[in-house]
């Protein structure tokens, strides 16, 4: 098998990101979202939110793109192409956000070589639940579906 890369449903994928301010300021800068909540404390407690001085509410799409790096640094074949997400609670500057996923469901495409997986993941900081997203990736790599678990178990890279 050499170095073949297995996935299968149910495989968890865990890890964890700190989100800083510098984060949310570059992340803002690029992306040209500069509502106040990402830079000014007072602004983020006058829109409501319950922050600590020196805190920002953080972007929602930086959090879920920090997150999805945790997969992708992980497995650079696979690319990441849609997502579903629920935000529940806003995550803050200096919230370290732990990511728990897990392989929901592989599936090949209707032609051609690659696989899709579906990625369920849940998004807490503070011991509190911020989001969850329901992430579909893909793989161009060859897949083999031929093995003994594959597709309703298993997929092996090669």
């Amino acid at each position: 098998m050499g170095n073949a890369t297995v996935f299968y449903v149910g495989m968890n994928v865990s890890g964890s990101v700190l989100i800083t301010r510098k984060m949310i300021n570059e992340f803002g800068k690029a992306t040209g979202d500069l509502n106040p909540i990402h830079f000014d404390t007072l602004a983020a407690r006058a829109a409501g939110f319950s922050v600590d001085d020196g805190e920002v509410i953080a972007h929602g799409d930086l959090v879920i793109a920090c997150a999805n790096r945790i997969f992708t640094a992980r497995y650079e074949h696979i690319v990441l192409s849609e997502r579903q997400v629920r935000f529940i609670r806003p995550v803050r500057s200096g919230d370290t956000v732990e990511v728990e996923g897990a392989i929901d469901e592989i599936s090949p495409p209707r032609q051609g070589p690659g696989a899709f997986l579906c990625i369920r993941s849940r998004f807490k900081s503070r011991g509190k639940l911020r989001l969850e997203c329901v992430t579909r990736a893909f793989t161009r790599e060859q897949v083999d579906f031929s093995h003994p678990n594959s597709p309703s178990r298993r997929l092996l890279i090669i």
